[in-house]
């Protein structure tokens, strides 16, 4: 999906090793790191992933059961299930896809003590940026792409911090404390402004 190549892409430019990528086609593994602008030369040429060179085919299996610190589900809803919630080893599992995770899923990694930043986090660049888009058209302006970067990932921290805080305050998990987050911002907004009919 293109929200895991950029994200895959952001890891590599920070010096993180993404050791595995899996697409509709299949997936491959390196262990020292896959070049992510490589791959995704190769698969714009058409090719399967699996004849990537600079990497290994693995299983979907062996995909979600792959020894890493941080797992990142980017293309479809559902991808980690009562099934598939068994096989993963990572500590922390950022959803890059709407609906990643099923409920039932979802109590399992809480009771594996799997930390999980919800897609309404993880994924909220996108819409970030489409707002920004939006903003620049409607005031006649034109950001850099560092203030772009730098605005977003002020939008970023700022809802991280507010949604951990809940997650403290109320000793819940991630996702409970960004709805808790999400429903104090309306109160507040329908507070100041009054229920619109």
């Amino acid at each position: 999906s293109r929200s895991g190549f950029y994200t895959a892409k952001m890891f590599n430019k920070a010096g993180i090793k993404v050791t595995a990528v899996e697409t509709f086609s299949g997936a491959v593994e390196n262990k020292n790191g896959l070049n992510i602008s490589l791959l995704k030369s190769h698969l714009r040429q058409k090719k399967k992933i699996s004849e990537f060179e600079s990497g290994t085919q693995i299983s979907h299996e062996a995909f979600f059961s792959s020894d890493v610190n941080i797992f990142i589900p980017a293309a479809l809803e559902n991808q980690i299930n009562i099934d598939s919630v068994k096989m993963i080893k990572a500590r922390l599992i950022i959803e890059a896809a709407n609906g990643a995770t099923t409920p039932d899923a979802d109590t399992i990694l809480n009771k594996n003590g799997i930390d999980l930043i919800p897609g309404m986090l993880g994924n909220s660049a996108v819409l970030i940026s489409s707002y920004f888009e939006w903003l620049q058209n409607k005031r006649s302006e034109f950001w850099s792409r560092e203030e772009c970067e730098k605005k977003l990932m002020i939008k970023i921290e700022d809802a991280y911090d507010r949604i951990n805080e809940n997650a403290v305050r109320y000793s819940c998990p991630m996702r409970t404390a960004a709805f808790i987050t999400a429903l104090k911002r309306l109160q507040i907004i329908y507070n100041d402004r009054g229920i619109f009919p």
